[in-house]
């Protein structure tokens, strides 16, 4: 296993490596943060650093003042989109038609655990459906062919949108 500064130093000339090649990546912190978790994840994959490593290291870019950081909700909600989420549509075959997958370093929150969500077009319906889940292993990895056709946020049905805007957002401690 590679020790945290092995991957800091390592991660330091790759980021150096991607400026000089794209001068515009200078002071572009939402951008460096999204490479870090990137590489991290590559790593952990890898089986290069350990799935507690990778959920428990943070960046080595943290605000050194200490202040809020503004950029977080916009850089975890593009334009008001859940950025770290996987959506499967399996065509009506079951009730809970739509899964959704939260992806990205929130584990040490929900105690390792992976959450996902079943829905229906309407989960907040008294006949609808709207469930909650967690896992060990991430549900849709190594392969998602059982979780239906891979579709974009922006496909999903208004209240589906909004089911998962309200559990992302409380993944992600967002206001």
């Amino acid at each position: 296993m590679m020790t945290k500064a092995d991957v800091l130093v390592q991660f330091r000339e790759l980021w150096r490596d991607a400026v000089r090649a794209r001068p515009s990546l200078r002071g572009d912190d939402v951008a460096r943060r999204e490479a870090w978790n990137d590489y991290t994840d590559a790593l952990q994959k890898d089986g290069l650093i350990s799935t507690r490593q990778y959920d428990t290291w943070s960046g080595p870019f943290r605000n050194p003042s200490g202040s809020v950081d503004r950029r977080r909700p916009s850089a975890l909600m593009p334009a008001g989109t859940p950025r770290y989420v996987h959506v499967y549509d399996n065509g009506g075959k079951t009730a809970d038609r739509y899964t959704i997958v939260f992806t990205g370093r929130y584990r040490h929150k929900t105690n390792g655990s992976f959450v996902h969500l079943g829905a229906s077009a309407h989960p907040f319906h008294p006949q609808g459906v709207g469930m909650h889940g967690e896992s060990r292993d991430q549900i849709d990895y190594p392969s998602y062919g059982h979780l239906g056709k891979k579709i974009g946020f922006k496909d999903l049905p208004p209240d589906v949108q909004k089911f998962v805007v309200i559990t992302y957002k409380d993944i992600w401690s967002l206001k």
